[in-house]
């Protein structure tokens, strides 16, 4: 060796990281948020998209604090280690976004078709035909009026 004094700079041929003095990561104290792992699951449809919405607001709330002390981590240190995980919890941050826009959708959806199932079988009511029906009369009132319809029914077939 030619000179045992090199500093490992010189002999690798880099530049001395620049030292950072007075500033420190000030790191967040990260609010309790409830946990995701006790879910319960309803029977009622909407309560369950409710809860994934819920579920995927605490992921980005989560995830958006991560990224700002990762950032803050990458831009001290200036490792290209920091910056490919900033980088990466910023692709996490976007699929969480782009999960609660489908879930939103998704629940739009299903209150479009809720709407629509009750108007249907609104009308399905309204068109209810009751065939049965009670006569109060005597027997020769009842057969005045089945002769008057009879006779009727067979002047608007002579008149069509």
């Amino acid at each position: 060796m030619k000179n045992e004094t090199n500093s490992l700079d010189e002999i690798f041929n880099i530049k001395p990281l620049e030292i950072i003095e007075n500033k420190e990561l000030v790191i967040q104290e990260q609010q309790e948020v409830a946990s995701p792992s006790v879910i319960s699951v309803s029977e009622n449809i909407d309560d369950n998209v409710e809860l994934s919405c819920e579920y995927q607001k605490q992921i980005l709330e989560k995830t958006q604090t991560v990224l700002e002390t990762a950032l803050e981590v990458a831009a001290l240190t200036q490792d290209p280690r920091a910056m490919t995980a900033a980088a990466e919890i910023i692709k996490a941050l976007t699929n969480a976004s782009e999960a609660l826009a489908k879930i939103t959708l998704k629940k739009e959806e299903l209150s479009l078709k809720k709407t629509a199932l009750k108007e249907k079988s609104k009308k399905q009511e309204a068109q209810t035909i009751n065939n049965n029906a009670i006569f109060i009369g005597s027997t020769s009132e009842l057969q005045k009026q089945l002769i008057s319809g009879l006779l009727e029914k067979i002047e608007k077939e002579k008149n069509d």
